[in-house]
């Protein structure tokens, strides 16, 4: 009555009245569902910005191991620009190489248990870099439905470390020394 456009949902066939043909029809609201639908949009949207705030990566893959959710951390960190993976397999994404170091921990995940480990790769440029990785098993019902992954950059506390255990073994070799020319 008041012009609004209401969402529906219309089912018809033809059936056969008297000899005549007529059309029988079947129109259902959806408002409702509607509404639930924008509301799950909605708080897809949100997950997505909350996210890409992190400077974690964050990505999801099935059990048939093809990425189905990425945060653009990820996108950034591991080179891959714009290019959507979602749909791809990890060893699509990263390379028969690197897939063959995460598989071990890819099983372990897929078998129901949390997998962390540390992984060093090249970048483009050559540069070797760190990465802390733990993989989630996202169970539904005890069965494992897919992988929670979240991997941080580590290579500068990393660098850092192994610059700390070079000044450490420099001062305990200047100390030896000192004692033997003291004596």
């Amino acid at each position: 009555k008041d012009g609004s456009t209401i969402p529906c949902l219309m089912s018809s066939t033809l059936i056969n009245v008297d000899g005549a043909k007529c059309a029988f029809s079947i129109v259902k609201d959806i408002s409702d569902l509607t509404i639930a639908y924008e509301e799950i949009r909605q708080k897809e949207k949100q997950a997505q910005m909350m996210t890409d705030s992190t400077s974690v990566s964050i990505s999801y893959v099935d059990t048939d191991l093809r990425y189905v959710f990425n945060n653009m951390e990820f996108q950034q960190e591991f080179e891959i620009g714009d290019v959507s993976i979602l749909g791809k397999t990890i060893v699509e994404v990263t390379g028969a190489q690197i897939y063959k170091q995460l598989k071990p921990h890819i099983t372990t995940a897929l078998s129901g248990s949390d997998a962390k480990f540390e992984l060093a790769i090249n970048n483009s440029r050559g540069e070797e870099l760190v990465y802390e990785l733990s993989y989630h098993p996202d169970r539904k019902d005890g069965v494992v439905k897919g992988i929670y992954i979240a991997s941080t950059n580590i290579t500068e506390r990393k660098n850092t470390e192994l610059a700390l255990r070079k000044t450490n073994r420099a001062l305990r070799v200047l100390s030896e020394c000192s004692k033997e020319m003291i004596k």
